[in-house]
């Protein structure tokens, strides 16, 4: 009973600022609403977006024992792939490079004989895959 006549006291002499405020919070939950909404669909496309421009470069190692074609072509087929090329891989036990007026070392790595460059230009030599690796590779 009381808060009955709390409430009807306020309708009465503060109409105004009831509607106010609760205008006031109408618009913070739309706006909250709107948000989630907003990220809700940004989120299904975002990752496509994000990813559309970078070019991916997967690379495919044949195990002992299969046929190196046959895994060529696989690859070839897979939806998605615009061009896949056989290369030789070479292991060693390190690299030096020399240049600068120093030399560096490395451990064992793995060296790639030749790539087609992403866009489908001539070969070029790919970086080794070693534990250091020299700016630009």
């Amino acid at each position: 009973m009381t808060v009955t006549t709390g409430v009807g006291g306020l309708f009465r002499h503060h109409t105004g600022r009831l509607l106010a405020t609760m205008s006031g919070i109408v618009l913070a939950v739309a706006l909250v609403a709107s948000l989630g909404s907003f990220l809700t669909a940004s989120k299904t496309t975002m990752t496509d977006r994000a990813v559309s421009s970078v070019a991916v470069d997967w690379q495919v190692e044949v195990q002992p024992g299969s046929d190196p074609v046959t895994v060529l072509n696989t690859v070839r087929s897979a939806h998605g792939v615009r061009d896949a090329q056989s290369v030789g891989f070479a292991r060693s036990t390190g690299f030096r490079a020399t240049g600068g007026g120093s030399t560096h070392d490395t451990g064992p790595g793995v060296s790639c004989s030749a790539c087609r460059t992403p866009t489908g230009g001539p070969f070029r030599a790919r970086c080794v895959s070693s534990p250091v690796r020299r700016p630009g590779c």
